[in-house]
């Protein structure tokens, strides 16, 4: 019974999709969890007075909705504020501030989240206060104390022995239809099961779908990304997938973080009774595996074992009803290198043994998909050679029967996607921005592609800038770091007078507000710089951080005043280590294999203890986790490994980055290697 002047009560927990019963004082929360209670209490509004406890039981990386019901019994309107304390689960709006009117309820949402926590009881409490009742004669609403216990159970104990899952069989499925019938769910990443083998890197795999991720920049949900592996060889009929389209690519996400999400579903059909669920998985670096949202498995090695010994994952059977259900694993990145998963696996009926009660892929979701990429073509050679993507860009499709167009917008990594799209033939074109030339595709300009049900299809797309004329034209020849070990650059670079006047003196200035510094700003010429000569420039950068785009004003000057002024914007690199004493000696009878040996000179602070090598797509590096002890400001060691898939003749370039104890990155580099163009062992050099 609720007494007093103002009652404070913690209401249902909503995690979608969820059914709700009311029972007086009790809320039951049926869900996929199956008997996670929330328990539902008045509170009288009197000063300071501790209340029974809000028990709330969640699975860990679990997320769910609740309000708190303020009631508001004085004649006039208030506010109210509610303050947590130590409970940094529980999630609660920007303005934790709500105005309840006289005699009147108001629900205040809250969301838990138990994103990265462990099995265990977590306590704390939620004061709920009357900002303005003294200002109203009579009232005597203050302070109300919530007690809140969390209890995250282990894995499985909220989903009981034979938790059943239901779903509804959604338009599309074909259970009526014996062709669409098949014994089996395969779970491998990275499989084309149209084709009967593994995709080629780099493409979107066509059955599992990324449908949460920590970088907001993603458009979620999309296929995942298949990718070259940087790990070794992959599970046997599998490849490795990624939130982008290579390893590279790899924002750190612990938790509380949002991690990334990969999902897998498939379509049951009348009779089925129970599943066995039975995969191996590779992981860099951690991950939680769900099923219809019960958490069935967990890979929470964070050493390299994660990504060279796969976790086997075999559940006892679980009852299922027809309908539509989701494997998803959670992800987390937590070493700052790469980011990837690799699974193989099936889902087969164990009651009956074997039986043909699952939909094909087609049949479940027969929607298909175009996806692509929008590049920034740098060098205008038409091919993507790693370049970023270009954000903003406006891709259509257009149905070549029916004239209907849908449009896309390049997020801001570059990509685009069209989901759920009925099989067709379409055309996919880009909308043109000023100052742009398209490299990719040549010819029109447009792809015309069949879509198949359920087929995901992937068409880039490149652009270049523009040549435009200059009076003066900068190429970079060198950013070196200084050798002093103060921190800094030395930055030599050329310029070519295209003014059409003699010029006799070079002027750089940084722009108004900066705080790098140039150590000579004024370059006398002892002979004219005639149009069409170039001169070549050495300066010193200082108070900059390694990867800042540092630009500053180069103004040419004639005997009259200035007559030209252009923008420099060198790029600088890290000056964590040097790579010396490169080697590279061909594997006999192994065409495009070379065993390579390299120094790595450690120039931070630090003492280095790991090594990753992140080598470009379809090139492989094996190892490519190298164990060291590198003492700092100096220190050396020389490794070898072995580059599989490398171009004879052609220009390798690879990420090296250095880490300390804890597998915590120092810093990173691009190192680039000249592969030879014959057979012959030589030496190789760094470029």
């Amino acid at each position: 019974m609720v007494t007093g002047r103002c009652a404070i009560r913690p209401k249902q927990v909503t995690k979608m999709p969820l059914r709700f019963r009311r029972f007086t004082f009790l809320l039951v929360l049926t869900s996929l969890l199956l008997l996670p209670f929330f328990t539902e209490f008045g509170f009288t509004q009197q000063a300071a007075r501790n209340k029974e406890v809000w028990d709330v039981k969640l699975a860990s990386n679990t997320q769910a909705k609740s309000n708190i019901t303020i009631q508001n019994q004085c004649k006039q309107s208030h506010s109210f504020t509610v303050v947590p304390q130590s409970v940094p689960y529980l999630r609660l709006p920007a303005d934790p501030t709500v105005t309840v009117s006289g005699h009147s309820t108001q629900n205040f949402p809250v969301t838990f989240n138990t994103d990265g926590m462990q099995t265990g009881e977590y306590r704390g409490t939620v004061t709920v206060k009357c900002d303005t009742c003294r200002e109203e004669r009579g009232c005597a609403q203050s302070n109300e104390i919530l007690p809140l216990r969390l209890t995250i159970p282990p894995i499985g104990a909220l989903q009981g022995p034979t938790p059943t899952r239901t779903a509804q069989v959604e338009e599309g499925q074909s259970c009526t239809d014996e062709k669409c019938k098949v014994k089996e769910v395969i779970l491998n990443t990275g499989y084309d099961q149209a084709a009967g083998a593994p995709y080629t890197p780099v493409q979107p795999d066509g059955y599992w779908e990324l449908v949460d991720s920590p970088n907001p920049g993603l458009t979620i949900p999309t296929s995942a990304w298949v990718i070259n592996s940087i790990w070794g060889s992959p599970l046997p009929n599998s490849k490795w997938i990624s939130a982008y389209n290579n390893a590279n690519w790899n924002v750190d996400n612990p938790a509380p973080e949002k991690p990334y999400s990969f999902q897998r579903c498939f379509c049951t059909c009348e009779g089925i009774k129970t599943l066995d669920i039975d995969l191996l998985m590779l992981v860099d670096n951690v991950a939680d595996v769900y099923f219809d949202g019960v958490l069935i498995g967990q890979q929470t090695d964070e050493t390299t074992g994660s990504f060279t010994k796969p976790l086997h994952i075999h559940p006892p059977p679980i009852e299922i009803k027809p309908g539509k259900h989701c494997l998803r694993i959670d992800v987390r990145n937590l070493s700052g290198v790469a980011m990837g998963l690799d699974i193989t696996g099936t889902i087969k009926s164990a009651s009956p043994v074997g039986a043909p009660l699952f939909l094909s892929p087609a049949c479940c979701s027969p929607a298909g998909k175009i996806m692509g990429r929008k590049i920034d073509d740098a060098n205008c050679n038409g091919k993507d050679d790693n370049e970023p993507g270009l954000p903003g860009w406006i891709i259509t499709a257009t149905n070549t029967i029916t004239g209907a167009t849908v449009t896309a917008t390049t997020d801001a990594n570059g990509f685009y996607y069209f989901n759920n799209l009925s099989p067709g033939t379409y055309t996919i074109s880009e909308s043109p921005q000023a100052g742009w030339s398209q490299s990719i595709p040549g010819g029109g300009g447009t792809y015309t592609v069949k879509l198949e049900t359920g087929q995901v299809i992937q068409r880039d797309f490149g652009n270049c800038r523009k040549a435009q004329e200059s009076c003066a034209q900068v190429t970079t020849r060198e950013v070196a770091c200084k050798a002093d070990g103060a921190g800094g650059y030395v930055y030599s670079f050329s310029i070519t007078n295209n003014s059409g006047r003699d010029v006799h003196q070079i002027l750089l200035t940084p722009p108004a507000g900066s705080t790098f510094t140039l150590s000579q700003q004024v370059f006398n010429l002892s002979t004219p710089l005639q149009n069409g000569q170039s001169t070549t420039l050495t300066v010193n950068i200082g108070n900059v951080k390694p990867g800042e785009k540092v630009c500053f004003l180069a103004t040419l000057m004639s005997r009259d005043g200035p007559c030209c002024t252009v923008e420099v914007c060198p790029v600088l690199p890290s000056c964590c280590a040097q790579i010396k004493d490169v080697r590279l000696v061909p594997v006999a009878n192994s065409p495009g294999s070379f065993d390579y040996t390299f120094t790595v000179v450690n120039m931070t602070p630090n003492v280095i203890e790991n090594i990753y090598l992140t080598p470009p797509s379809g090139v492989t590096v094996t190892p490519v986790y190298l164990p060291v002890s590198i003492p700092g400001n100096g220190g050396s060691v020389t490794q070898t490994v072995r580059i599989t898939g490398a171009t004879p003749g052609s220009k390798v370039c690879f990420r090296i980055s250095l880490h300390t104890r804890g597998m915590k990155e120092c810093c990173s580099l691009e190192h680039c290697i000249s592969v030879p163009g014959d057979a012959m062992p030589r030496p190789g050099r760094p470029q």
